[in-house]
């Protein structure tokens, strides 16, 4: 008797029985012989699935055949779902977690010493809340 191996399974030829689609892999039509790998980007943790998920904003699949996804760095983000990559933030903006969707702005008194965090203008010099430079401070007037 032959047997019609349903999604998420698979059966090479001449097989009795049909095995369930490994974690990283989906059949998405009956009678497959054998399981896809997930496309970058996407994902699918479950044996005999019939289709693999994408990765949500903030998270990224590099590779093919993902079981899950990987937290964009704390420097980095991504922004839609399926990123097979992670972006460093502009110069000038920051991320100090992982996960993330986007980048922030330091601080008046504050500049971007590095994508992941902010650090403090030294002394004798600052930079306002406005302006248009993040990344460095500027020397306190005479005087000040």
């Amino acid at each position: 008797d032959c047997k019609v191996c349903p999604v998420g399974t698979a059966a090479a030829s001449g097989e009795a029985e049909c095995e369930a689609c490994a974690p990283g892999k989906f059949s998405d039509v009956p009678e497959a012989p054998t399981c896809t790998l997930c496309p970058q980007g996407e994902h699918q943790d479950h044996p005999g699935s019939s289709e693999c998920v994408a990765c949500d904003p903030g998270t990224f699949a590099a590779s093919r055949g993902s079981e899950g996804c990987d937290p964009c760095r704390a420097g980095a983000f991504s922004t839609g779902a399926g990123s097979t990559r992670c972006l460093s933030c502009e110069s000038g903006l920051y991320q100090d977690e992982e996960g993330q969707t986007g980048c922030l702005r330091c601080g008046g008194g504050n500049y971007t010493a590095s994508p992941a965090w902010c650090q403090a203008c030294p002394p004798g010099e600052y930079r306002r809340d406005n302006d248009t430079r993040f990344d460095e401070c500027v020397q306190c007037p005479a005087g000040f």
